[in-house]
Order: structure tokens, then C-alpha cells, then sequence
């Protein structure tokens, strides 16, 4: 959690004390200290919050690879149950511009594809090399993200990786790694190979 373990809270009706953070952090590198091999982070909207805490966090020592996971807004009712659960900050102009379109599914998903393609070129110009999809099976924003992103970030036809440039500066290659790997799972899931509408395999976290 990039914005702290619930659990690890004081209250939650105060934010997380500087204390608190610091201890949270501790906790992760112990797992890492444990064996972890990387780090998948929970959900966030606060892009700037996520690049603070992967500094603190490289600042404690933890040197493995730290992958920002993202679920697109795709409908208000779950993206409000969604950051209730998980104490999400959500930064004010995004809540403002969905309050204005909340009772629009299609209107929401539009605007939840803009902010995650703009999510995705903040983090990837902050030198990101890896970014993890939370789909719950709804792929098809997925797709039409990793569609826009595709040219930018070296997601060539056959695996890619050749082109650079945009925001991708030299990550290309682990990007198309990375996010052929997820388009793969999504358009197999897509196409019927897991019966039932199951998704595909999970990532480790």
C-alpha cells in the first residue's frame, strides 16, 4: 500500500502519521529482506503521492523492483467502493470531474481510459519500467489504453520493443515485456480460453 496499511493507522479519521509511514515501510523491506523478489503496489490515483512513497521507500534500502498497480475507473459505484475500502486518496480535481458525470457509465469509463493514459505516461516519464493492470475482468478499457499507449512505449505487432522516444525515453523494451504479457491475458480471456469468463492467470504480489 503506497498509502499505508489500514491496519497500520492510528485512526481513520486522521492521515497517517509520519511515524506511521516510516513503519509501514519497515514492514515491506522486512518482506523483502524475506525473499520478496518485487513489488506489486495497491490501486492509487495520487500520482504524485506513489512517486513520494517509492522514494522513501528505495530511501530504506529496498532495491527491487517496484511496480505501481492501477485500476481503471470503469463504473463510480465500484470506484467509490473501491477507494472506501482501500482509503484510496483521490485527488480533488478527479473527484470533481467524476461528481459531474457519475450518473453517465459511458461518460465515467471515458474519463477513467484519459486518466489512466495519462497515469501511465506520468509514471513512465518518472522512469517506471513495469506497470500491473487490476482488470476484475474487464479488459476491453484495458485493451483501449494499451492501444493509445502501444506507438509511445515500443508495443510493436510480433513483441516489439524496437521503437523508443515519447514517453518511454530507453524503457521500451521492458514495457513491451511487461504490457504484452498483460494484452495477452486479456484478449485470450476475451476470446473464450478460460471458460466461464474467468480471468487470466494472476500475478504474484
Amino acid at each position: 500500500y503506497s498509502e499505508v496499511h489500514s491496519e497500520s493507522w492510528n485512526s481513520s479519521h486522521l492521515q497517517p502519521s509520519a511515524r506511521v509511514r516510516a513503519l509501514d515501510i519497515s514492514r515491506l523491506k522486512a518482506k523483502v529482506d524475506a525473499g520478496a523478489d518485487f513489488i506489486v503496489t495497491q490501486h492509487f490515483y495520487d500520482v504524485d503521492g506513489w512517486l513520494d512513497w517509492r522514494v522513501r521507500a528505495k530511501a530504506a534500502g529496498i532495491s527491487c523492483p517496484i511496480i505501481p498497480g492501477y485500476l481503471v475507473v470503469q463504473n463510480y459505484s465500484t470506484f467509490e467502493r473501491f477507494t472506501e475500502w482501500c482509503r484510496t486518496r483521490v485527488p480533488p480535481q478527479v473527484a470533481r470531474d467524476l461528481a459531474k458525470v457519475k450518473s453517465d457509465d459511458r461518460a465515467v469509463n471515458n474519463y477513467g481510459i484519459r486518466l489512466a493514459i495519462d497515469t501511465c505516461r506520468t509514471l513512465v516519464s518518472h522512469r517506471v519500467r513495469a506497470l500491473h493492470f487490476f482488470t476484475s475482468n474487464l479488459v476491453t478499457a484495458f485493451i483501449d489504453i494499451v492501444a493509445e499507449l502501444a506507438p509511445e512505449l515500443g508495443l510493436l505487432e510480433g513483441g516489439g520493443g524496437g521503437a523508443s522516444g515519447g514517453a518511454s525515453g530507453g524503457n521500451s523494451s521492458s514495457f513491451a515485456t511487461e504490457l504484452e504479457v498483460e494484452r495477452s491475458h486479456s484478449e485470450r480471456a476475451l476470446s473464450g480460453v478460460f471458460p466461464g469468463g474467468a480471468s487470466s492467470p494472476s500475478s504474484s504480489k
